[in-house]
């Protein structure tokens, strides 16, 4: 039964490379919701490539070398997995804008996150994070970031420099210092979304989160639910 399952999984690859070949001229490859324990090796083979997903999979190890060899990559999800690090050839994608991370186990981010001077937007809430790299304050073009649900108690000061910063996402985290101006950048990110939703939340507390992290929540807290199913089948 095993076997069989690897096998539609290999069918299902093969599939989407060739619409990503024939639909989209090897630019876009959408490899989600297919329980891959690794990227495929053809997908190294896609030297054009501009945005893939690897969304809701199970990955747990991103390979270093692959990202070599997507020099033209521009927007990565590789949300919902099970990665506990991210590879710092990642961060070397020199056209790299837009970076999901949401809903992993990351504790920590490498410090070559700097190098990423194109990157745009950068997702990385729902994850263990205990702190921030402050090589995060090299990315000068960071217009969105989101780090809400993590362990996060400080924001380092440096993170004022990121002068094109407008959307900050910090809800759940226990942070006790933050930049005047990150503070800022939070509560009208709050107010924003509040007015969007003022009638369903008029009754209570405003707590405010991006339309993806709570997407993401629900689909960890599924996750959550069908792992311990499987857990009491097994028993």
């Amino acid at each position: 039964m095993k076997h069989i399952g690897i096998e539609l999984e290999e069918r299902k690859v093969k599939q989407r490379l060739v619409t990503c070949n024939e639909r989209t001229g090897s630019r876009v490859l959408d490899l989600s919701r297919l329980n891959l324990v690794k990227v495929p090796s053809d997908v190294g083979s896609l030297r054009s490539l501009r945005t893939l997903s690897l969304r809701s999979n199970k990955l747990e190890v991103l390979p270093s070398q692959l990202w070599r060899d997507l020099p033209d990559l521009e927007k990565l999800d590789l949300s919902l997995n099970r990665i506990s690090s991210v590879p710092p050839e990642i961060f070397s994608l020199e056209k790299i804008n837009r970076l999901v991370l949401s809903g992993n186990r990351l504790t920590f981010l490498p410090d070559e996150i700097g190098r990423a001077t194109s990157m745009i937007e950068l997702f990385i809430d729902h994850n263990n994070l205990h702190e921030l790299p402050t090589s995060i304050s090299e990315l000068g073009s960071l217009r969105v970031l989101s780090v809400a649900f993590n362990r996060i108690s400080e924001i380092p000061s440096s993170f004022k420099q990121l002068r094109d910063l407008n959307i900050v996402d910090l809800e759940g985290n226990k942070i006790s210092f933050a930049p005047e101006e990150i503070k800022r950048l939070h509560n009208i990110h709050q107010l924003r979304n509040s007015k969007q939703k003022r009638k369903e939340l008029i009754s209570r507390a405003l707590k405010i989160r991006t339309a993806k992290s709570i997407q993401c929540q629900r689909e960890l807290e599924a996750r959550a639910v069908a792992e311990a199913d499987a857990r009491d089948k097994d028993a």
